[in-house]
């Protein structure tokens, strides 16, 4: 589950998207007792970042982390590539330096 502020149209729309959606599964999951759980984020993922988009998936992995799972995992992927049905004009870019060195 994830968005981008383009696509959920403002920093709040993403954040209920990105935080509180993941947070509500997550609580979802502990409540009928799974007990591993991981969940993908972003490198540079901090509450306390100056970017929204990266304070959001920080606060998100506080909160998830708060709920106490047994085993947790928090991968933090570089950009996401690949295809895609709407690609964005930066994600093009990072995807012809990566081939290029290829990645």
């Amino acid at each position: 589950m994830g968005s981008t502020k383009k696509q959920a149209g403002s920093n709040e729309a993403l954040y209920k998207i990105d935080h509180d959606l993941v947070l509500h599964v997550a609580k979802q999951m502990k409540e009928i007792g799974v007990t591993k759980l991981a969940v993908v984020s972003s490198i540079g993922a901090n509450p306390s970042s100056p970017s929204h988009y990266l304070k959001c998936k920080g606060e998100m992995e506080r909160d998830v982390q708060a709920l106490g799972f047994t085993n947790l995992l928090f991968v933090r992927p570089g950009p996401l590539v690949g295809r895609k049905v709407k690609t964005r004009a930066d994600e093009k870019l990072v995807q012809m330096i990566l081939n290029l060195c290829h990645l």
